[in-house]
């Protein structure tokens, strides 16, 4: 019985004493020159944050990078269809020089010029007071 307290003090002991050393696991120099090691840890700690620093700094440069020419394409695109739709309203000088075209231009350019005249013509007419009148008859007074 003496034999199995004593064991079970040494187990008790060595598992109250082994986290406790495993935890704080501390050196003679953090427990007597603390100020000095703790600049130290802090320097440390300084000179890692600055690499990450660099390392955010560069992986932004990158995404910039990225982005902006995901920008060029894009407008560059954007670019060459623009050219290719606005080349289209434009008429190619073999068309052109054709007898049939020029005739054809001829007469769209004299509808034009009808339309406008008429345009012209019913806007006056309609600010006249008797074409007013029939358009927008004053309402009964009750």
């Amino acid at each position: 019985m003496k034999q199995l307290s004593r064991i079970a003090v040494v187990i008790l002991t060595m598992s109250i004493t082994i986290p406790v050393q495993a935890q704080l696991n501390l050196t003679f120099k953090e427990i007597f020159k603390q100020k000095k090691t703790e600049i130290q840890y802090l320097s440390r700690q300084i000179a890692e944050l600055q690499l990450y620093i660099g390392a955010v700094k560069k992986g932004y440069t990158i995404v910039q990078s990225g982005l902006g020419t995901i920008h060029n394409i894009k407008n560059g695109e954007f670019t060459v269809h623009d050219l290719f739709y606005t080349s289209q309203y434009l008429v190619s000088t073999a068309v052109r020089s054709m007898p049939a075209a020029k005739k054809l231009w001829r007469t769209v350019a004299g509808y034009t010029a009808t339309l406008q005249l008429s345009y012209v013509r019913c806007t006056k007419a309609a600010t006249s007071p008797t074409i007013k009148g029939l358009l927008f008859p004053k309402p009964a007074n009750r």
